[in-house]
């Protein structure tokens, strides 16, 4: 359902969807951030992925009737969202990861954006900061408006915690990969591309807060595997255009050759040869499944 007017938008309720993992220091002011919004009709779902620190009891001390908390056995960042969004009945879907937070009028200007051009989908810009400092962003992941399915193929240009996004487009490419450790946004926001533009609103409303240890992208190992993965799995799809399709395997190239590189001048010759067949493999064989590739790689772990 599209936010048709200006003025209707304040009566789609809103429901957003925050998964968290042992962050009892920081999800508060997630939460928070989500609870001032001047735009109030909303829900803010928090799904507990079987934290072993107090972060389920810091949320709960949070009063406020629009909070809904969840908690369940550890399943990764892809399995608490999905968890978290079957129980959301909001006509937009929000992101935002615990570590983030939002400025106070993020999503009434996100929504406005929306409705006077017609997006089912849209981001915010963002500041960045790495232990507390604010950081420049790389010309690498500057964020375009507007149908960007090539360019995203190259580099994650969506960010989870800038993000709106209609039922609709839920229905149609949820739910995130739940054998994805880290990078199944990207997953998500490719197949997505293909269809929508994207909206940007050229404001840093959002706030990402980086440099720790516990963040998953420093955590995964080969994260070019699940990028890879990810564009098999789009490269399996039977309706791409003959221009989709070369765009994906060239991309797939590329990833590959950077992976490949990599292990050569770590010495894993050996290792970076069974990858490349096996990708090859995937590529060539209608038979073979994307998922072998992290079949292969959590093996070898």
């Amino acid at each position: 359902m599209t936010v048709s007017s200006v003025e209707g938008k304040s009566k789609m309720k809103v429901s957003v969807i925050i998964p968290v993992y042992n962050r009892e220091e920081m999800v508060i002011n997630a939460v928070s951030s989500v609870l001032d919004q001047s735009f109030s009709n909303l829900e803010c779902i928090v799904f507990d992925d079987g934290s072993t620190d107090a972060s389920r009891e810091a949320v709960d001390s949070i009063s406020d009737p629009r909070l809904k908390v969840f908690s369940g056995a550890n399943g990764g960042v892809s399995s608490a969202r999905n968890r978290a969004i079957s129980k959301a009945d909001g006509e937009y879907i929000a992101l935002l990861d615990s570590d983030d937070t939002w400025l106070p009028d993020k999503l009434d200007i996100q929504l406005e954006y929306m409705a006077e051009n017609g997006y089912e989908i849209s981001q915010t810009d963002e500041a960045w900061f790495r232990n507390g400092k604010k950081v420049k962003k790389g010309k690498r992941n500057r964020k375009i408006e507007g149908r960007i399915f090539d360019n995203s193929l190259q580099t994650c240009l969506i960010s989870p915690s800038c993000t709106v996004f209609s039922r609709e487009i839920w229905d149609k490419f949820g739910p995130f990969d739940e054998l994805m450790p880290a990078y199944e946004d990207f997953d998500f926001w490719i197949n997505i591309c293909r269809y929508y533009p994207i909206g940007l609103i050229d404001k840093e409303l959002t706030v990402r807060n980086g440099g720790r240890e516990d963040q998953l992208t420093s955590k995964v190992l080969f994260p070019d595997i699940y990028r890879i993965y990810a564009l098999l799995k789009l490269l399996k799809k039977t309706d791409l255009s003959v221009s989709e399709f070369e765009a994906v395997s060239q991309e797939i190239e590329r990833k590959l050759g950077y992976f490949c590189g990599g292990c050569f001048k770590r010495g894993r010759d050996e290792y970076a040869l069974k990858v490349s067949e096996l990708v090859t493999e995937i590529k060539e064989n209608p038979e073979s499944e994307p998922s072998e590739l992290l079949e292969f790689l959590n093996s070898d772990l």
